[in-house]
């Protein structure tokens, strides 16, 4: 007897396995076949509550994982694309839209030979694999069939398991159970096994092996949706509060909905009895009430999502900004959004860079810069190089998330997008090492007791102010005149400089100014343009267009 048990509990266990795996290839499979059309899907038609739903049942219904899903919602959420109630809303729809899967498993499953089914799938599939592999959709579609058989296969284990079961464990001790317990069962289950869909066949295979009464097995399947939401609030645990927000809405959805469900279990039995014999089918039946408490769920939170996403937010709330914080790298595994958020660290980096280079020549920089877009330091001279150390810090941060990105699958627009970012990070931060390397200079120029090095200091410090005002505009309001006033600025650089060179050279002329003096404003001068230069370069390989760029440089 002992060791019949072991047989099944092995056969189970193989099952459960095999079924994981055949998930896991259909989903790489189809994520590889469907390229960029998800990705399409999530981020642009989740204008409105109903449409988050719909994009979020029907990429999950065929994905046939919400777990892809849930990082596309993440890294879009995240990256600031879409909205907080747009990715609850995707992330209740792909609930329902898990419930294909109970589907494809109760019609074909139970309902055919799985070996006559599954075998051929399996074996023509593994030969196209080997023959046919070195074509990325060939090779796709060959896991695809793999996939599809094995999770039939899986399915036939489990089923063989729980059907050598009936005569080895006495299952009449569990018939008097609550409903409560039984929900707790498929809690349990689906948290053991990490996956609903493998939690929802064995539930079916004990369903269809009459060892669990219809009744008791609709309070698995609710028990099973529950339980979904541990991998996500696991997954969230000391992650970005965006991800955090998403776990808690998720746990909370599915668990109201589930005593939704629990609440209104002998109504909702009564009313499918009404549309199907779920006694005489009731493989097919569990699949009709797994869909249908789910959508009922969609539909009592549907009208309330920005309410629900409000109320998230508030027993979640932001985290006051710190200096030098940047987003968490939670999106550049997809990259679209991945670049969107690289978009905002830039411009985080760029502020930071303004405001050091503003305090370098003892501007107050709220003076210059909007107060709702920038960390303000309290520094002194002693701590420039604190400061300029962490700007080296955040671009090095900056860097590495970009690198992540460029080791994902990007367009020719998206590659040539990264690497102009990266170009204006480079920029930016130079910018701030000239300005570093002039603060010795500048130090010594501002101590003089001579007119005319207090007079031209002036200069340069109202000259530093005009620019980076307009620059901190055109970062904030990117549109068609950007262009004219970056080439505006780029020749009032330049003349700027001849007219800085002039006045030293005059000076030189009429012996004003000591030979150590000239060498201080040469000096000064030599780091503040350059700067200068480096701060427009940034914006323009940022903010331009490859066409504006062009004209940029023909100009």
């Amino acid at each position: 007897m002992d060791s019949e048990q072991n047989i099944s509990f092995w056969f189970l266990l193989a099952g459960i396995g095999i079924f994981l795996f055949g998930i896991y290839l259909m989903e790489e499979s189809i994520k590889t076949l469907s390229g960029r059309a998800f990705k399409n899907l999530i981020r642009r038609y989740t204008s409105s509550p109903l449409k988050a739903i719909l994009s979020g049942t029907l990429s999950t219904a065929i994905l046939q994982s919400s777990s892809a899903v849930t990082l596309m919602v993440l890294a879009f959420a995240g990256a600031g694309i879409m909205q907080m109630s747009s990715a609850i809303g995707v992330v209740i729809g792909s609930n329902l839209g898990t419930t294909l899967t109970s589907w494809i498993v109760a019609s074909i499953g139970f309902k055919l030979d799985i070996s006559a089914l599954a075998l051929p799938v399996v074996g023509i599939g593994g030969l196209a694999l080997i023959f046919l592999g070195s074509n990325e959709k060939s090779a796709a579609v060959s896991k695809l069939m793999v996939g599809f058989g094995f999770l039939f296969m899986g399915l036939d284990y489990m089923k063989t398991s729980i059907e050598g079961a009936v005569d080895q464990i006495d299952f009449t001790v569990y018939a008097d159970y609550s409903m409560i317990a039984f929900v707790g069962m498929g809690f349990l289950l689906t948290a053991l096994v990490q996956s609903s869909s493998a939690a929802m066949a064995i539930v079916l295979s004990l369903v269809f092996s009459e060892l669990v009464h219809f009744d008791k097995a609709a309070a698995m399947v609710i028990g099973t949706n529950i339980g979904t939401t541990v991998k996500v609030m696991l997954g969230s645990i000391g992650g970005p509060k965006i991800k955090q927000r998403i776990g808690v809405s998720h746990l909370l959805f599915n668990f109201l909905t589930g005593i939704l469900a629990i609440v209104l279990l002998p109504l909702l039995i009564m009313l499918l009895e009404l549309i199907y014999p779920i006694y005489s089918d009731p493989v097919i039946g569990l699949a009709i009430f797994h869909s249908v408490f789910n959508l009922l769920g969609v539909i009592a939170f549907a009208p309330f999502l920005r309410p629900f996403a409000a109320l998230v937010e508030k027993i979640l709330p932001e985290e006051e900004k710190k200096d030098f914080q940047i987003l968490q790298a939670v999106t550049s595994n997809v990259p679209e959004a991945g670049l969107v958020s690289l978009q905002e660290m830039y411009e985080g980096l760029l502020l930071q860079v303004f405001d050091f280079n503003l305090k370098i020549v003892n501007i107050d920089s709220k003076l210059i810069l909007p107060k709702e877009t920038v960390f303000y330091k309290s520094t002194t001279a002693k701590s420039h190089l604190k400061y300029y150390n962490d700007i080296k810090t955040l671009q090095n941060e900056i860097i590495t998330f970009s690198a992540s990105i460029s080791s994902q699958s990007l367009t020719e627009e998206e590659s040539n997008k990264l690497h102009k970012l990266i170009h204006s990070i480079r920029f930016a931060s130079a910018s701030a090492k000239s300005m570093k390397d002039g603060l010795e200079y500048l130090e010594l120029a501002m101590d003089s007791d001579h007119q005319l090095i207090k007079d031209h200091i002036n200069t340069v410090r109202r000259f530093i102010m005009n620019l980076y005002q307009e620059l901190s505009e055109i970062l904030i309001e990117i549109n068609e005149s950007n262009l004219i006033h970056l080439i505006n600025w780029r020749q009032k650089v330049i003349n700027t400089d001849k007219k800085w060179m002039s006045f030293v050279s005059k000076a030189i002329s009429s012996q004003q100014l000591s030979q150590e003096e000239i060498d201080i404003l040469l000096s000064l001068n030599r780091s503040v343009i350059l700067s200068c230069r480096q701060i427009i370069s940034s914006l323009r390989d940022a903010i331009l267009s490859e066409k504006e760029i062009e004209i940029f440089e023909e100009t």
